[in-house]
């Protein structure tokens, strides 16, 4: 009996490492889904325009099982000279006026165009549109502040002629803190952006999930609009993934985050998600539409937001 007596706190030792370990297990990070090892399974396409394929611009779509998942990405070649990249919409009367992002990209001819910045709505709202709403962090358009850095966020930033084209020192497009875009003399630390999309925080840093994406917060499934560069700054990647119908169950960070470096990024941040995710293209002479299946109150009604962040495509007769 002294034997037993000594080897049972022994044994529950044991066990209670066992279930700590199995209950960490539970609650760690998630990790990255070998399904998305799958990505190769999948081919980039040329985006058509009037004329034939458009250069420099490529669409991808993908789907996976358990859970069902559904996603689009574009890819924009930065180092052509006809992709422009551009944030808005602009203000008029210096109001800003929510938009779907397809109108946005109708209004701004933009080939493709997603969703940006969260906003606060400031006033009534209905099922698919905001009558008033604040955009939420940094929006920068032909060099010309139209939302100030929130510092709590992160965004996109394209780096405008006066500083060297992608070169290891000052890269032409970069996932930054909106901290970084402050300046002691205010707004001439913008001098050098020439367009900024804010969104969310970093999801993906040097190839690697950050840890916001592997945090228990980033562990939920939801419709998410994403954006990306490469590790050479030459791509551009808009990503969207379709969430809260049937179909598709949405992402998690974790998931956004390793779908982004499968496509080819290297940094990656979300933007605003659930009902305001939409990736818009402009193939043929077709008016721009939406490649997902929004979901704001009804599937397939795109909501109003507060600023997106385009492509447009500059034909030789245009100049620079």
């Amino acid at each position: 009996m002294k034997n037993m007596s000594k080897k049972i706190p022994l044994f529950r030792t044991f066990v209670c490492f066992f279930c700590c370990v199995g209950f960490l297990s539970c609650v760690s990070a998630p990790k990255r889904p070998e399904r998305f090892g799958e990505l190769n399974a999948f081919a980039w396409r040329s985006v058509l325009g009037e004329d034939g394929p458009v250069e420099g611009i490529d669409l991808l779509k993908g789907k996976f099982s358990g859970p069902a998942l559904e996603f689009w990405a574009i890819r924009a070649d930065l180092t052509k000279p006809n992709i422009e990249v551009f944030a808005g919409p602009l203000p008029e009367d210096g109001t800003i006026r929510a938009v779907t992002v397809s109108a946005f990209a109708q209004n701004h001819g933009c080939v493709a165009a997603i969703n940006a910045n969260p906003f606060e709505i400031t006033g009534e709202k209905g099922l698919s549109r905001v009558e008033r709403a604040r955009t939420v962090g940094l929006v920068v358009s032909g060099g010309v502040v139209i939302s100030p850095p929130n510092p709590r966020y992160d965004a996109l930033v394209i780096y405008g002629p006066a500083k060297a084209l992608n070169t290891p020192e000052v890269p032409r497009a970069a996932v930054i803190s909106q901290a970084e875009a402050v300046s002691p003399s205010g707004a001439s630390g913008f001098g050098a952006i020439e367009t900024a999309a804010g969104g969310f925080y970093r999801i993906l840093e040097g190839g690697k999930p950050s840890a916001q994406a592997l945090s228990k917060r980033g562990d939920v499934r939801h419709p998410r609009s994403a954006a990306g560069i490469s590790a050479d700054r030459r791509f551009l990647y808009l990503l969207v993934i379709d969430g809260r119908r049937p179909g598709s169950a949405g992402a998690t960070e974790a998931e956004t985050a390793a779908l982004m470096e499968g496509l080819g990024a290297a940094d990656a941040l979300c933007f605003d998600g659930g009902g305001s995710s939409a990736l818009v293209l402009r193939q043929g002479g077709e008016r721009p539409r939406a490649l997902n299946t929004p979901v704001n109150g009804v599937p397939g009604r795109e909501r109003r937001v507060t600023a997106c962040l385009g492509i447009r495509v500059r034909r030789a007769e245009d100049g620079p």
